[in-house]
């Protein structure tokens, strides 16, 4: 149970970096006149690299199966973000959420998996 806690109290901390730097770019966005192709191409890059590096910390933190907690902490946080996504537009899944999503968790899970080998050097 205490490590189900500590997974929860880490990926809460990278969300609420996460989050911060959503708000700052909505401040940029509100006050300049970028496109919101431009702030979503934003958004998917921090994505990708937050969970890339919430991974890699989780793989360094084990010793082994980084694949499997890679998998864990990216099917969390996926997750998390479908269901707020889904209070926040529809629950539907088209084929662009779904690549989406797996983008994401396999950037998390490629991360975890380079910590673990990380971790060993």
């Amino acid at each position: 149970m205490n490590k189900v806690l500590n997974i929860f109290k880490k990926t809460g901390i990278y969300l609420g970096i996460f989050l911060l730097i959503i708000f700052l770019l909505a401040l940029l966005s509100y006050f300049t006149n970028i496109s919101m192709k431009v702030i979503n191409s934003f958004i998917f890059i921090l994505m990708l690299t937050t969970l890339f590096i919430t991974g890699l910390k989780f793989g360094k933190a084990k010793e082994n199966k980084g694949l499997l907690r890679g998998l864990l902490v990216s099917f969390i946080i996926v997750f998390i973000f479908y269901i707020v996504s889904g209070f926040i537009d529809t629950f539907k899944i088209d084929m662009s959420k779904l690549i989406y999503y797996l983008t994401l968790i396999l950037a998390c899970t490629l991360g975890s998996v380079i910590g673990v080998n990380k971790k060993k050097n």
